[in-house]
């Protein structure tokens, strides 16, 4: 593609030179070169193209309907940026997303373009559309702390939120790869590290999603509230727990998290580790003190969900450590070995009868594990589970 632009962009720029400025045929070449000169940073040629009579508000047929001062920002080229400027490029132009040069230079990290924006006017507080992010927000998101600071320090507000009161600059970037110095820029910039989206969002919890202890750290260091919760309940530890994610969820609960907190579904720590097979959680989570047998979502135990999710490891370190294999959940009166034995998980079904699961327990609508065995038409798991409750018979 770019060998293309560039056979287009020579091609273009021969015809423009060849014909007479002043007939109106040239004019849509001479546009045409003008953008792909500011894009590729040719000053020299924009320059050119310019004395040519090129248009300096033309936009590129792209979506996004780019101006040549667009192009320029989002790539880089401080000089082009100027001269386009210095020839009466509408500073804020927006493109048909609603961003501006100052947006797409944001977004790419160009400190000098951005610094050119700002001592020209360029307002720093637009938004586009449909997120409604600010450049600050933008130069967030990419870990650009360089661009960060300079917008902080041209006025940007690190505190606002975006359109949908989802995210402010300093949860974005605390998700992103490489956000240490551009969440460093914002809290030095006054951002509130406790701030919350409309569903509860908080910088903590974005780190923990991403599994980046030392940003936690450094919210923590800076008086994050540990335990705040989402909409739905979880908090920062339940969504690290969740991620799989040791260094977090050995760093929350350093600090003190409460390990016992459940989302508004019922979901544990205990249990997401569970649910995502992450047995070296398992282990670090129950070593704290984990309640093993505590009720989750559906208020099943963490065997269970161990044994309904084909989790064969988990569901051995848990009987190892002590997990009831006969715990009945409160809803409907399940087991681990029904769940198993519905689900023709013959490796799990063994495990659990190896530890003494009860064959004869009753879920509430009657149902036994042979039952559940013989539902799903498993005849192998329904013959291992018929010897095995004729040898608990016999002793």
């Amino acid at each position: 593609m770019a060998c293309c632009r560039s056979i287009l962009f020579i091609g273009l720029f021969v015809l423009a030179s060849a014909v007479p400025a002043a007939k109106l045929s040239s004019l849509d070449m001479v546009n045409q070169a003008m953008l792909m000169a500011a894009e590729a940073g040719r000053h020299d040629l924009v320059a050119y193209m310019l004395d040519r009579g090129a248009q300096i508000e033309v936009r590129d047929t792209r979506p996004q309907e780019h101006t040549a001062l667009m192009l320029a920002a989002a790539h880089g080229h401080s000089k082009v940026l100027v001269l386009l400027l210095e020839h009466g490029a509408v500073v804020d132009a927006r493109a048909t997303d609603h961003s501006t040069a100052l947006m797409q230079a944001a977004s790419a990290g160009h400190v000098n373009v951005i610094k050119q924006l700002l001592k020209r006017g360029a307002d720093i507080h637009a938004r586009d559309d449909p997120d409604g992010n600010t450049a600050l927000m933008l130069a967030a998101s990419g870990g650009y702390e360089a661009a960060v600071r300079e917008l902080l320090e041209g006025g940007a507000d690190p505190n606002v939120a975006n359109a949908r009161g989802a995210n402010t600059p300093i949860m974005l970037a605390a998700a992103a790869p490489g956000g240490m110095q551009s969440v460093i820029e914002l809290i030095v910039g006054g951002a509130d590290v406790n701030a919350q989206g409309n569903d509860g969002w908080t910088a903590l919890m974005a780190a923990a999603r991403r599994g980046d202890a030392k940003i936690a750290q450094l919210l923590l260091a800076n008086k994050a509230h540990i335990d705040a919760h989402i909409n739905d309940g979880r908090t920062a530890l339940l969504v690290a727990s969740e991620h799989g994610s040791l260094g977090m969820v050995n760093t929350l609960l350093t600090a003190g998290a409460d390990m016992g907190t459940r989302a508004h579904n019922g979901e544990s720590v205990l249990g997401r580790a569970v649910a995502g097979g992450y047995n070296l959680l398992v282990e670090r989570l129950l070593a704290a003190g984990a309640d093993i047998d505590g009720p989750g979502r559906e208020e099943q135990t963490p065997l269970m969900i161990a044994a309904r999710s084909g989790r064969v490891r988990s569901v051995a370190l848990l009987l190892k450590h002590g997990a009831d294999v006969n715990a009945v959940d409160a809803k409907n009166g399940n087991t681990a070995l029904m769940l198993a034995a519905n689900r023709g998980l013959i490796d799990i079904v063994e495990l659990l009868l190896a530890a003494d699961a009860n064959t004869n327990i009753r879920a509430k609508d009657g149902w036994t594990a042979l039952a559940a065995a013989e539902m799903i038409g498993d005849t192998e798991i329904a013959d291992v589970i018929r010897r095995a409750s004729t040898k608990s018979g016999a002793e």
